[in-house]
């Protein structure tokens, strides 16, 4: 039985980091992000990286950051599923002292408790950096080795969908290894119906305080500047004011770590001609406004104030995102 259920697992580690067309898919992008990221370091010397979630991933055109502004940029963003925890330690592995990092993690990740995914894990071990989860640098969502061992099996719900694909003759994955330009920016030609914007809720978890308050520590110590950027997200006008009152409140927090680069929009695009497939997933016209603005940002630095924040407060927010995961707000947790 013992035996049995090695190779039993076995086998599910072989396709999950060889096999897994989710994973392949990341995998290589992680390749193409190193490989951006030291060009940056051997021609520019300081570079900056960028970490986040999908939003981040499609959205900064590291191409034109460079031939455009100047700017040596590097996108080490994720999808959602990744976790918080994850994008920022693989972002770091790449920093040097005298670069900046641009942290553009989703408040949807922030205001909930960390989970260790097992997405997250499999990519740490199919990029060959196991240290991400196992002995990460901020010391945040470490794992042991049952854990990360036990989370190299594919779940029934990969197995189920793989199949029906399969039978239906679809592509396996919804995005592609060619979507990914030299840069770690990402594009797709996929369209979906989607609604905005992505609502999350306002206060920072414990864990995210703890992430965030480790990395400030780590980048005074390690000499990289670091801020936070706001991700943009489709906004309809009516739902404007609410949403653009929900990043305020949760800017104020974070501007107690970090400097907040100060983007006037605060997060509202009304523009759904700018997305994708998702409202967090920019396409080329919208990516091309997202890092022209980031650009003009990073230049001047310009950052908000702790006291500008305050005196945007609303009385009060009532958060339109109550009570949901962060899987469950559709963002960009996608698995097909």
């Amino acid at each position: 039985m013992l035996l049995v259920g090695c190779l039993t697992w076995g086998i599910g580690a072989f396709y999950t980091l060889y096999l897994n067309p989710e994973i392949s898919h990341y995998a290589a992008g992680a390749v193409i992000k190193s490989a951006w990221a030291e060009r940056l370091t051997r021609e520019y010397g300081a570079k900056i990286v960028a970490v986040g979630g999908s939003s981040c991933e499609f959205s900064l055109d590291g191409e034109r950051m460079l031939s455009v502004h100047h700017l040596p940029l590097v996108n080490y963003c994720w999808q959602v599923g990744m976790g918080a925890a994850i994008m920022v330690e693989s972002g770091i592995s790449a920093l040097a002292p005298g670069d900046t990092l641009i942290v553009a993690v989703e408040p949807v990740l922030l205001t909930v408790p960390f989970d260790q995914t097992s997405l997250g894990i499999q990519l740490s071990v199919a990029a060959h950096h196991r240290e991400w989860t196992m002995r990460p640098a901020l010391g945040v969502g470490a794992t042991g080795w049952f854990q990360s061992l036990a989370s190299l099996r594919p779940g029934g719900q990969h197995a189920v969908t793989l199949m029906a694909k399969l039978l239906r003759g679809q592509q396996l994955y919804r995005y592609r290894a060619s979507d990914y330009h030299a840069s770690g920016w990402k594009q797709t030609e996929v369209r979906t119906p989607f609604e905005g914007p992505s609502w999350h809720h306002v206060t920072m978890s414990d864990d995210a305080r703890r992430l965030f308050r480790n990395l400030a520590e780590w980048c005074q110590a390690h000499e990289v500047r670091v801020a936070y950027s706001l991700p943009w997200s489709f906004t309809p006008a009516v739902s404007a004011a609410k949403f653009r009152q929900e990043n305020i409140e949760f800017l104020t927090q974070v501007v107690s770590f970090f400097p907040v680069l100060k983007d006037l929009s605060l997060g509202v695009d009304p523009l759904h001609e700018h997305y994708a497939d998702t409202s967090f997933h920019l396409n080329g016209a919208g990516a091309m406004l997202r890092t022209d603005e980031l650009a003009h940002q990073i230049e001047q630095w310009d950052t908000w104030s702790a006291a500008e924040l305050q005196a945007l407060r609303a009385p009060a927010v009532t958060p339109s995102f109550a009570g949901l995961a962060p899987d469950a707000s559709g963002i960009d947790h996608v698995h097909d």
